[in-house]
């Protein structure tokens, strides 16, 4: 996966300010497990992360090919 921040008009360094907001926030106080968040825009991913674990109690952190199953 190609990741280009400045490709697609990000900053870098701006962008990074999300894993910081979703660790501090969601991940340490335990609100969600895990999670990924992509930033895209004109076709170029500016920001991928995986953050926290797929498996809390067996510590197995996020993968960044992990599959998600949402219900309704």
């Amino acid at each position: 996966m190609d990741i280009a921040p400045t490709r697609a008009g990000f900053s870098p360094e701006r962008l990074e300010r999300i894993t910081a907001h979703l660790e501090r926030h969601y991940i340490e106080p335990g609100k969600i497990a895990g999670c990924q968040t992509l930033v895209a825009r004109h076709g170029h991913i500016a920001y991928f992360r995986s953050l926290g674990h797929m498996d809390r109690e067996r510590q197995r952190p996020m993968a960044g090919d992990a599959i998600f199953r949402f219900f309704r």
